[in-house]
């Protein structure tokens, strides 16, 4: 459910395309654990729930990292009403500017998705930052606009969600990759700021990788996904360990095993289908890695509640050998808005943090001060906790 209201658009300076389109993102209650089952990313769906027992309601997060206000949620009808009226109607108004997208050049029609999506910032701002219409008004804006959309592959995903939930594999490896396609939809989604972010977000986790290949020790992705990262890192001699690829998503761990059947370390891959969210048990994780030196996850952090996650850190922060090194890579929600992740996508249930969010995290994780250090990526969008042993 939906927390605040859109802010308005504005152009961001960290993406090379200066008519990007951002809109504040509106936070929503994660809800219990059973939420999460459709929808941690980037490559697989976890029982939270099983793996914590479920966090008491006044312990769940909204999606701003905040605690739930226990503050009345109705808006009023006619409210409601005309809010509803306003964003179908921008909806309609959208399907008619955007019906050929063929025909125009592509900041002709990203000025037409900028106005739509001020229009709506505009409407949402009458209501309750509260209230549980919100999400309902997405819902059928998403449905309303079906229509300049259809036939879009990579579009329609980001909106059903094929393998079950979002952000999996196929839709993040649509964003890493140049697709042969150039049509309007594909350079639009490509060049939003979290597309951008999470491009710069690999490359920097492939770089930190690479610089401890010579060392000894084990290696833990931890909800691997496509495991694109791993494609250019040095190969690293037998003797030196074994990098563990765990996911829940059997079918992108196959995917994996595929992409990296020729690279370097082809020869020293384990993948291993699983609950990450297991991993709070340091001594099993221990006894079944052996000794890790390196334990990473690109983007599974972003997704579970505070309580659940600071388990999981200092399970994982445990589980290292001495000298070891946990790589924590967040969105930092001051860096980025966006307006398509929750009206034009249905990609909605990453939380929203900031770097002090972050940094609370680290520290009830049992994480001493001067065990770790913050750096961004290229986009500034993400920053990346590391912490070692």
């Amino acid at each position: 459910r939906r927390r605040r209201t859109l802010r308005s658009i504005s152009t961001d300076p960290q993406t090379s395309d200066q008519n990007t389109i951002n809109t504040r993102l509106i936070p929503m209650r994660s809800g219990s654990g059973l939420l999460l089952l459709a929808i941690l990313s980037p490559c697989a769906v976890f029982c939270f729930q099983l793996s914590t027992g479920g966090l008491p309601p006044m312990a769940r997060e909204s999606q701003a990292g905040r605690r739930p206000s226990t503050k009345a949620t109705a808006i009023d009808d006619s409210t409601e009403t005309t809010v509803r009226g306003r964003v179908s109607e921008l909806a309609m108004e959208l399907c008619d500017s955007l019906s050929d997208t063929e025909s125009a050049e592509f900041g002709a029609y990203l000025s037409r998705l900028r106005h739509c999506a001020n229009e709506i910032a505009v409407a949402v701002a009458t209501l309750d930052p509260d209230s549980d219409s919100i999400r309902s008004f997405q819902d059928e804006f998403r449905e309303d606009t079906n229509t300049i959309v259809k036939g879009h592959r990579w579009l329609t995903h980001a909106r059903t969600w094929p393998e079950g939930y979002a952000g999996d594999y196929k839709m993040l490896e649509f964003v890493y990759n140049d697709p042969e396609d150039n049509d309007f939809w594909t350079r639009y989604i490509r060049q939003t700021t979290l597309a951008v972010a999470v491009r710069c977000r690999i490359r920097r986790l492939s770089e930190l990788l690479t610089a401890r290949a010579r060392m000894p020790g084990n290696w833990l992705n931890v909800a691997c996904g496509p495991c694109r990262e791993l494609l250019d890192v040095p190969a690293r001699e037998d003797k030196l360990g074994t990098i563990y690829c765990l996911d829940q998503d059997e079918n992108a761990l196959e995917y994996a095993k595929s992409l990296l059947r020729d690279s370097p370390n082809a020869d020293n891959l384990s993948f291993v289908a699983g609950n990450a969210l297991r991993l709070v048990n340091s001594a099993a994780t221990q006894k079944k890695y052996g000794p890790l030196t390196t334990i990473y996850s690109a983007g599974l952090f972003d997704y579970l509640p505070s309580d659940g996650l600071v388990k999981l850190i200092n399970g994982l922060y445990e589980a290292l050998a001495p000298s070891g090194l946990l790589i924590m890579p967040f969105k930092d929600t001051e860096r980025y808005d966006t307006f398509d992740y929750h009206w034009l996508f249905k990609w909605h249930y990453f939380l929203q943090r900031t770097e002090t969010d972050f940094v609370k995290i680290v520290q009830d994780a049992g994480i001493p001060d001067d065990k770790w250090t913050t750096e961004r990526d290229d986009s500034g969008v993400i920053i990346f906790f590391l912490a070692t042993k």
